[in-house]
């Protein structure tokens, strides 16, 4: 028997492979360190992103009060409901049309 042979009956598995774990929560910390970092540096109190000067949400009331920013809320707000709406109609239609093949011509 010839070692491809072998080798496909037993399989590829990447998580027996050297160094996956390490590999893996170091992909991990790098992807998402930033944003967890990002998250709890915009509740700082001072103005410095360098020195931490204490809880506050003073920079949400800021961005709140502001007009523009509402309305890039809002409007995001609309669009990610449509998105979502739109795209949840499209997936219930392909998989009716996949399953139900007589239901859906075309």
């Amino acid at each position: 028997m010839s070692i491809m042979a072998r080798a496909g009956s037993r399989g590829f598995d990447i998580r027996k492979q050297w160094g996956f774990s390490t590999i893996a929560i170091a992909c991990f910390v790098l992807l998402y360190l930033p944003v967890v970092l990002l998250v709890v540096y915009s509740f700082n109190a001072g103005n410095s992103v360098a020195i931490w000067e204490g809880f506050s949400l003073q920079w949400y009331r800021a961005a709140w009060a502001n007009a523009q920013v509402q309305e890039a809320t809002v409007r995001s707000l609309v669009l990610a409901l449509w998105a979502s709406g739109i795209s949840t109609s499209v997936a219930v239609l392909a998989a009716l049309a996949t399953t139900r093949q007589r239901a859906f011509k075309g």
